[in-house]
């Protein structure tokens, strides 16, 4: 099995987790939910549970363990009462576009936690709670539901800057987005904005292959020692489709803290590079 991924998907490192239980089906999203390439949802079950120190255990492992992005997996955990075929299993929720449909199991308080743990894991998702009598704890909304990908998707992709990861100005933006439509890409945006303030845009570059960049302009007028940006990227191409990263921007973006040397001025301009016109011809 490692080696077939490896072969398919080029995937080095392939992690397998005992299950948390004897029985079962043994689906991993039954008890953990991958949001994106560094976030997961664990569930969190009550004391006498005999899954609960598995499961405390499984969510210390994974954050312990190193994303595609390089930096370790981002745990969080949504409370899984106790329903009369077991835990709840929130987790087993589906992701389709820009919406999380979380499965629901009757109890309001309990339905409405799940989705505020949803809110803080994956901001900017449009939430909406499907309740179904039949749902079990190990077999809910995605053991019975599945996303149909588009073979045409315009895919972004890119290892963001974090909050809590203070970064030394100047930043250099990078993204890759393939047109899997041939299409054509049509346009590559950097939005941002200091210490929360106006949204301002700036085109990203075209640097080879399907690579973007562009340079984090520094804030105009007195340099603060810590500056918060916020930023998301936008893309689109010729066949009208539009993704971004994070995914549901504008309704999410990415924070972190720039930092400046103490008592220098930052210039006002980043680095200038001269690139070849893309495409060519050139569209106006």
């Amino acid at each position: 099995v490692d080696q077939l991924v490896l072969d398919y998907y080029g995937v080095e490192n392939y992690y397998v987790l005992d299950y948390i239980e004897s029985g079962g089906i043994h689906h991993i999203d039954t008890w953990a939910k991958f949001l994106d390439e560094e976030t997961v949802l664990v569930k969190e079950v009550w004391s006498s549970h005999g899954t609960y120190n598995t499961l405390n255990q499984r969510a210390t492992l994974l954050a312990s363990l190193p994303s595609s992005t390089g930096r370790n997996y981002r745990v969080y955990r949504v409370y899984c009462y106790s329903t009369s075929s077991g835990p709840a299993s929130y987790t087993n929720s589906l992701i389709l576009n820009d919406k999380i449909y979380v499965p629901f199991f009757g109890n309001s308080g309990y339905d409405n936690d799940a989705i505020a743990a949803y809110a803080e894991a994956a901001p900017g998702y449009e939430l909406e709670g499907y309740y179904y009598s039949g749902f079990l704890s190990d077999d809910a909304l995605h053991c019975r539901a599945k996303a149909a990908y588009d073979v045409g998707m315009l895919r972004v992709e890119h290892a963001p800057y974090r909050d809590g990861e203070p970064v030394v100005a100047p930043v250099v933006i990078t993204a890759k987005v393939d047109d899997r439509s041939e299409a054509g890409v049509s346009l590559v945006e950097f939005h941002y904005r200091f210490n929360e303030g106006i949204w301002l845009v700036e085109p990203m570059t075209y640097v080879g292959g399907d690579n973007y960049e562009t340079v984090l302009p520094a804030p105009v007028g007195p340099r603060d020692v810590v500056t918060q940006v916020d930023y998301y990227i936008h893309a689109e191409d010729y066949s009208g489709r539009a993704e971004g990263m994070p995914r549901p921007e504008p309704a999410a973006w990415y924070t972190f803290n720039m930092e400046y040397q103490t008592g220098v001025d930052t210039p006002l301009a980043g680095p200038v590079r001269l690139h070849a016109n893309y495409p060519n011809p050139f569209n106006p």
